[in-house]
């Protein structure tokens, strides 16, 4: 199946992609091989802060009820259709910038709604979380919704592809100040 990744550093080329980073110990051999995703904020010497807290909860949640999906530390983000893909654009691009849409090869997508916790309103969730949305206990049981494949009233939908995987083609693109967006030939 193809997939659609968008590459904001530009970096990635046609060809088998394969883990960006192998970590060493004290890492684990859990997290022998890391995306880039992964090394950011698993192995990343970043500042903590709620997206890093939010990756945490998701991959405690996963590690210890769903074992069989892949991790988010160890996976590449795409969507299952250019719809989806531009949804993502505007999500991530409030600047004029280029970015690579990246096709991917894969027969391992995993599919899930990042709504819970890209900053959809908590009404919007098949649960009630209103008094403490950013505890510990909350996220954990958003990562739950998250893992079991349950969808929000309006999806925010990415896939998981479980690296190494393979990119067929490659366009670029530039998203102008009118948030319009120019292919570059």
């Amino acid at each position: 199946m193809i997939y659609y990744h968008i590459d904001r550093t530009c970096s990635i080329q046609i060809g088998n992609l394969d883990f960006s980073r192998k970590s060493t110990p004290p890492f684990g051999a859990s997290f022998s091989h890391l995306s880039r995703h992964g090394y950011n904020y698993f192995a990343g010497q970043s500042d903590s802060n709620n997206s890093r807290e939010w990756e945490f909860a998701l991959e405690y949640i996963r590690a210890t009820k769903y074992p069989n999906l892949p991790s988010r530390f160890q996976c590449l983000f795409a969507t299952s259709s250019e719809k989806d893909f531009r949804q993502w654009l505007h999500y991530f691009f409030q600047y004029p910038s280029p970015f690579h849409m990246v096709k991917i090869e894969s027969d391992s997508g995993y599919e899930f709604d990042a709504s819970f916790f890209t900053g959809a309103k908590l009404s919007d969730f098949p649960f009630t979380l209103q008094s403490h949305p950013t505890s510990l206990g909350a996220m954990c049981e958003v990562a739950d919704h998250y893992w079991a494949g349950e969808k929000t009233a309006k999806p925010f939908l990415e896939v998981l592809i479980p690296l190494p995987c393979k990119v067929v083609e490659i366009e670029k693109f530039f998203i102008n100040f009118d948030k319009s967006i120019t292919l570059i030939h």
